[in-house]
């Protein structure tokens, strides 16, 4: 009965001390979140040095979306296919395109330039088919994970089936 009584006595101790532990880190991972500078701090730092001789400070792996974005198709008429609807999504997926450019800039820091895609979306809101027409970026790593990561967009609005597919060209600017 005493060793049962001690044995569980460590079972809860040790049950406490891994949430003690578990809360602290929580804690200071929080801390370090709140140390992250924005992005307009690291801007206004930038903007600082940027005329100073001997230091050259550049923000490297940004992206934008072009806002002149071309939709063709029977769909097109559609409120759930109109521009705005489309720009959204394609935005909503700029962090994993910037992604692709940032894994390969690090082992190629002048890598810059344009990409301009097309993808075919269906009703049901999927991708179906993504390629690229063009591309300044000329790096086959870069350009398969951004076709690979668009082929998996699946957040276009349903819309109805008698409106068809949209083809949708856009273009991604990378420096």
């Amino acid at each position: 009965m005493y060793k049962r009584g001690i044995l569980n006595l460590l079972i809860i101790s040790a049950i406490l001390l891994v949430f003690a532990i578990g809360c602290a880190h929580n804690k200071s991972e929080t801390k370090l979140r709140e140390k992250r500078a924005s992005d307009e701090e690291i801007e206004k730092l930038a903007e600082t040095f940027k005329n100073h001789k001997q230091i050259s400070i550049e923000r490297k792996g940004t992206i934008e979306i072009n806002k002149n974005i071309t939709i063709a198709g029977k769909g097109k008429s559609n409120t759930r296919r109109d521009v705005n609807v489309v720009n959204n999504v394609i935005n909503s997926h700029k962090g994993a395109i910037e992604f692709c450019y940032r894994k390969e800039l690090k082992n190629n820091p002048k890598l810059k330039g344009k990409m301009l895609l097309t993808i075919t979306i269906l009703p049901n809101g999927n991708v179906k088919n993504s390629k690229i027409l063009y591309s300044s970026v000329r790096n086959k790593k870069v350009e398969n994970c951004v076709i690979n990561s668009v082929r998996k967009w699946k957040d276009f609005p349903v819309i109805d089936e008698k409106y068809g597919i949209v083809e949708v060209d856009f273009k991604y600017l990378f420096y």
